[in-house]
Parts: structure tokens; C-alpha cells; sequence
């Protein structure tokens, strides 16, 4: 059960994450996530500039974008676009999961866009129209990019020539990429303006989800009408903007059940979740257990 959000560095209204320990001449960062109870089981929505590249060493990871969600059991790996909106959740809670991901700029591979080797094997992965690559099951291409992916983090970074070994390797991983296995698919039109105005009404809620707001105010935020904005939040998150506001609050109320000391009835007003009595009855419904219950489930 998604207990804590893991934090991230936001830097606008978007929900952009940021990276400063990327820099201009070395645009790759390493990240090592480890999601359980002390850490959290999940990262709310969010998108950065930068490919990511993962793998998963223990557990389940799910994924979620706006074209669907994805299940990564131990073993596998993917490729999540540059630019692309998503969240991750731990499956296999209480238990962890740990996931190791390559983040890093393309530049990194190749900063010449209009070389030969950027256009044959970056540009077409990057304007492929596939939101996340799964590296996962028994082809030829698939086992090539797992095993170059699993080389390429039990690299020593103080071992001569690291940073081109890496390079190497990730190069390899895009190369593959471009195989008729991974199919490109067509762009939905429009879907960058969508995907921006979701991104920028996604983050207003994330940030506002403790004041009183309505509908209107989350679609004002991307400079929407109501009926434009419930249109995008059941096409690509499945649900309506309220729902989603309420289940932006529901987790916030359990995460500062299970990791705070304040009283059900603090909780309820800094979640905007109603009286003490609504609370208890929306955290019941949402988890099968009582506030009471619950804090003391993932107090244990």
C-alpha cells in the first residue's frame, strides 16, 4: 500500500524535475531509488528534459504516463522518453523495490544534430511516439539491451575511461532501440499542447491541494474551460480533476498519518479533507482501515 510520495526537485508550474547535478560537461546523473517505508513507494507526477533509463534489481515498479500503465517485475528495464509526463508506484509494498536509472541529457551521446549518427539512432528514439520502452521477455534485442544496461551500471566511475564505456553503452541501448521491434507510433495531434496544459493543471493541484478549489480553478491554471479540462483528465489519467484533487489529498492525509504526530483532525484541514468525521470515513473507504488503524499498521 502507497504509504509516502518520494520528494523530487520541482522547478515550475509544470512539474518540470530538476537535475543540478547535470552539468554542461558531464550531462548524465546516476540514481539509485529504494522505495519502502521509510523512503515512500511512490514519486508523484512529473517529467524532465532528460532520457531515463532504468532498471529494476528487486521488487515490482509500475509506471503510469498518460498513454497507460506499465509493470517492470525484477529483471526487466526501460526507456522513458524525454519530456515524457509520468509517476512511478512500488507493486510490491511493504516489501521494497530498488531501481537503478541512467538519467541523462542526449547530448551526452551526441550534441551534432545534424550528424549522421544522431539522426539515424537518436532522433528516431526521441520522436519515436513511444512513451516508455520495455526491455522485458526473450527476443534477440531485448537480451542485448538488458545485458548492456546491467554492464553499464556495475561500472566504477574511478576506473579509467568510465565516462566512454558508459557512453558506449548507452549508445548501444539507443541503437537497439531503433529495431523494427520497437514500432514507432504516430503522434496524437495536438498532443503537445495537451500534455503541456495537463502537465501545468497536474502540478497547480499538487501545489494547491490544501486550499479551497474548485474545477474552474484548475482549468484557469492552464488557461482552459471546465469542459476542455475534464476532457484531458479522463483521456489520459483516467479520472475527473476532482477525483484526482481528492486522491492528491488522500495521499498526503496518509503520508502524514504514517509519518507525522498530528491529531486526525489537523490532518483533515491541512488536506482540505472536511471534518474529523468525513476524514475517518474517506481514509476507511481509501484503505480498509480506520486513521487509528492505519497510523498504527505503518507505525509497526
Amino acid at each position: 500500500m502507497n504509504t509516502k510520495n518520494i520528494k523530487i526537485d520541482l522547478a515550475n508550474a509544470t512539474g518540470e524535475e530538476m537535475h543540478p547535478m547535470i552539468s554542461e560537461a558531464f550531462p548524465y546523473r546516476f540514481r539509485r531509488m529504494h522505495f519502502n517505508p521509510i523512503n515512500g513507494f511512490s514519486v508523484e507526477w512529473h517529467w524532465h528534459r532528460e532520457v531515463e533509463l532504468f532498471y529494476i534489481t528487486e521488487g515490482i515498479l509500475e509506471y503510469q504516463t498518460p498513454e497507460g500503465v506499465y509493470q517492470f517485475p525484477a529483471g526487466t528495464g526501460g526507456l522513458v522518453n524525454a519530456g515524457i509526463l509520468h509517476r512511478t508506484k512500488s507493486g510490491n509494498a511493504p516489501d521494497q523495490t530498488l531501481q537503478n536509472i541512467h538519467i541523462f541529457q542526449t547530448d551526452f551521446l551526441c550534441n551534432d544534430k545534424n550528424s549522421l549518427f544522431y539522426q539515424k539512432y537518436i532522433d528516431p528514439v526521441l520522436t519515436s511516439g513511444i512513451d516508455i520502452y520495455h526491455f522485458q521477455g526473450g527476443t534477440r534485442n531485448t537480451k542485448k539491451i538488458l545485458d548492456r544496461l546491467q554492464r553499464s551500471f556495475h561500472l566504477n566511475e574511478d576506473d579509467f575511461l568510465y565516462e566512454m564505456k558508459l557512453r558506449q553503452n548507452l549508445e548501444e541501448i539507443f541503437a537497439l532501440c531503433t529495431s523494427t521491434e520497437f514500432q514507432p507510433r504516430d503522434a496524437t495531434p495536438g498532443m503537445t499542447k495537451m500534455d503541456a496544459n495537463l502537465k501545468t493543471m497536474m502540478f497547480y493541484v499538487q501545489e494547491n491541494y490544501s486550499e479551497k478549489i474548485a474545477v474552474s480553478d484548475i482549468a484557469n491554471a492552464a488557461a482552459l474551460s471546465e469542459r476542455e479540462c475534464y476532457r484531458l483528465f479522463q483521456r489520459f489519467v483516467k479520472t475527473s480533476p476532482a477525483n484526482y484533487l481528492k486522491q492528491v489529498r488522500l495521499e498526503h492525509a496518509k503520508n502524514m498519518l504514517a509519518h507525522t504526530d498530528l491529531s486526525f483532525t489537523d490532518i483533515a484541514m491541512q488536506c482540505n479533507l472536511g471534518e474529523s468525521s468525513y476524514f475517518g470515513l474517506q481514509i476507511k473507504k481509501e484503505t480498509g482501515m480506520t486513521p487509528t488503524e492505519y497510523r498504527k499498521r505503518h507505525r509497526s
